[in-house]
């Protein structure tokens, strides 16, 4: 039971290290801002596809959106 807890806490390690790497020491602020146009994108697919479809239909709806979309902000 011990070597679950152990694997436990270095899988949590793991996960935060990624996390901290990936934030790059950027703020909460900056990363909403960082994603808000990809979540935009997401936002438009499903209310242009309420009723949704397969996980390749929606790929193939993101990559239209994705050409029709216009340019991320900076």
């Amino acid at each position: 039971m011990a070597e679950i807890g152990f694997l436990l806490y270095v899988l949590t390690a793991v996960l935060l290290f990624m996390f901290w790497r990936a934030a790059g020491g950027r703020s909460f602020e900056a990363l909403l801002d960082r994603s808000a146009d990809q979540h935009h994108r997401v936002n438009r697919v499903i209310a242009a596809h309420p009723k949704g479809g397969t996980w390749r239909e929606h790929q193939a709806w993101m990559r239209a959106d994705a050409n029709t979309a216009p340019e991320p902000r900076a």
